[in-house]
């Protein structure tokens, strides 16, 4: 036990005098290193900002704050779903459940990126429109400041489009044009109403045309798509709740069969009839899964 602690000793002591007398080497590679990424954090952020550019798959992760390609979260997925179908498909003696659950498995994981960012971008969709009308009383009464517009609104709103409004503004004070700021806001934003605002506000400034009935025209037109959502909302509700019932009501069957009933439980292992009902249940299952989390057409108006 000696030996064992006073060999830990020794090579504690060389590998501490070691990185001792290379301190400043390894400093420099950290700084290289953190240099580096934020070079490359920079870049992919432009990249992304480019206007007209695709926002496919790995645009949507980036904008929920996961710093991932596509390709690696894609593999990921992969990996993980072959193996938890490989799982399911040992524990229930099943070559169709290993199939069905391994692909659905994938396309939850997929899907699930796609509603996150559907998710947010219709939160921030809510939030553009209330905040464009804000801005376009504060334009009129403030003397047409669009600058000091937005700068007021700030307060009385909420992240994600704090976020991306505090940025127009400190990109602003250090020295960007409000055209270009406010063009970066309607990459990032993805949101048709600001897109048409700043276009809008751009066309305007060229052309010495009044910016103000572009705004008062862009918060007019959404105060009446507000209304017609609201409307339509409350015409499908009956709707969601038959769904949420669906995706409740099959597995609490199936779990009573299985748990209550073993003659039931042998034909859903040991049987194709059994297993296909399972691989359709989870089908099923998903679909009804992804019909209650997609808001739809109602959303998008």
């Amino acid at each position: 036990m000696e030996v064992v602690l006073t060999t830990i000793s020794a090579l504690g002591a060389i590998v501490s005098f070691f990185l001792y007398k290379n301190a400043h080497y390894f400093k420099s590679r950290y700084s290289g290193l953190r240099k580096q990424l934020l070079e490359e954090a920079r870049k992919r952020e432009h990249f992304f900002l480019t206007p007209g550019r695709k926002k496919g798959l790995e645009f949507k992760l980036y904008r929920l704050g996961y710093n991932i390609s596509s390709a690696h979260f894609l593999s990921a997925a992969g990996g993980i779903s072959f193996l938890t179908g490989i799982a399911v498909g040992l524990a229930m003696n099943s070559w169709l459940l290993f199939v069905v659950v391994a692909v659905v498995l994938f396309l939850f994981f997929y899907t699930r990126v796609q509603l996150a960012y559907q998710n947010r971008k219709t939160l921030m969709d809510e939030q553009a429109e209330l905040v464009l009308q804000i801005v376009a009383g504060l334009y009129k009464s403030n003397g047409k400041d669009m600058i000091r517009a937005i700068h007021d609104v700030i307060p009385s709103t909420r992240p994600p489009i704090r976020d991306e409004l505090d940025r127009v503004i400190m990109d602003n004070n250090l020295g960007k044009p409000l055209n270009e700021c406010l063009k970066e806001l309607a990459e990032k934003s993805d949101n048709p109403d600001i897109e048409v605002f700043v276009d809008g506000v751009v066309m305007a400034e060229l052309f010495g045309r009044e910016t103000e009935h572009v705004v008062e025209s862009t918060a007019e037109i959404i105060r009446k798509r507000i209304e017609l959502r609201e409307d339509l909302r409350n015409e499908t509700t009956m709707q969601r709740w038959i769904i949420y019932i669906f995706l409740l009501a099959l597995p609490v069957a199936f779990t009573a069969l299985w748990l209550y009933y073993p003659s039931a439980r042998e034909i859903l292992t040991h049987t194709m009839l059994g297993q296909g009902l399972m691989a359709a249940v989870v089908c099923i299952e998903f679909g009804a899964w992804y019909l209650s989390r997609k808001r739809g057409l109602v959303d998008s108006l």
